[in-house]
């Protein structure tokens, strides 16, 4: 702020002949522009510390500067200062910074400026499956400002990775992700990594033995016998288990075989009326297979 004194002189012309000479002080204050520059943090600038450096000069020294976070109170940086240089911390996320000052007359300016933080890293609670896998892979962790998840897989014979970028995924606590990736039929092994603009999270290496074929129903047959049915079921292959289903309610018909009914009789009690179910096998690594029967007691 300046202060400048200009003497005005003016000539006053009464009726056209006599002349009056007139002398005026007059003080100008002039007030400077960029009062307050800003020179840490910049606008949009991005931190992966909670740690800021605010530095902030000035044109003049001025009585009191005082900075604002999101709206927040104001709080006192120094006093009858030009200049401020120190670090403060900062929760993650984004931060409107408001600077103001303060003069000798109580006249207030401000100065605002935007950035973000993120200085929590990304935490994976777990990765699904284990000792089986069918193509199917569920990652969960932790990261409110996610940016990336990526899954990593290979044969265990070789040395380089395949890379696939997840799609979709969301941030937040607890969250789930999942990839489905076609894979032969051999042992992989498999990580995921989940990564923020400034860190990231690599899950522990795990193998599985890839199953994508489930245990085929060859053949259903029947026969009623009052409020009983008898079933003779067919699998070309061991499942880990033989369910049906009627009406959303899944019951065991067997677990690890291969057949059911055929070596030696098997019955299941049903109720009055029509029925619908479907019979079906699950592997180890959830494959399934499905067969519909429709009957009458």
């Amino acid at each position: 702020m300046k202060q400048i004194i200009l003497t005005i002189i003016g000539i006053l012309l009464v009726s056209g002949v006599i002349a009056v000479t007139m002398e005026q002080v007059v003080t100008v204050t002039v007030i400077d522009v960029n009062l307050i520059d800003i020179i840490s943090p910049l606008e949009n600038d991005e931190f992966g510390d909670d740690k800021v450096l605010i530095n902030v000069k000035l044109n003049q020294e001025f009585e009191k500067l005082y900075y604002s976070d999101n709206g927040g109170r104001y709080r006192r940086l120094c006093k009858n200062c030009d200049e401020y240089e120190d670090e403060k911390r900062f929760k993650d996320g984004f931060h409107d910074l408001s600077i103001r000052t303060t003069d000798e007359n109580d006249l207030e300016r401000f100065e605002s400026v935007n950035f973000f933080v993120d200085e929590t890293e990304p935490d994976i609670d777990g990765v699904e499956p284990r000792r089986y896998c069918n193509g199917s892979f569920i990652v969960e962790y932790e990261e409110e400002y996610l940016e990336d998840v990526t899954f990593y897989w290979k044969e265990v014979s070789d040395i380089e990775y395949n890379e696939v970028n997840l799609e979709g995924c969301e941030s937040g606590e607890e969250v789930f992700c999942s990839v489905d990736v076609n894979l032969p039929e051999e042992e992989i092994e498999y990580f995921f990594i989940v990564s923020d603009k400034f860190s990231e999270d690599v899950s522990r290496n795990r193998e599985c033995l890839v199953d994508t074929i489930a245990p085929a129903i060859l053949n259903v047959s029947y026969e009623i016998d009052g409020r009983y049915v008898y079933f003779e079921i067919e699998l070309d292959s061991e499942a880990r288990y033989l369910k049906y289903m009627e009406d959303g309610r899944e019951k065991r018909l067997c677990s690890t075989c291969d057949s059911y009914g055929i070596e030696r009789e098997k019955r299941k009690r049903f109720s009055r009326g029509v029925h619908e179910i479907v019979i079906f096998t699950e592997d180890r690594t959830g494959n399934k297979d499905f067969w519909e029967v429709e009957f009458e007691i």
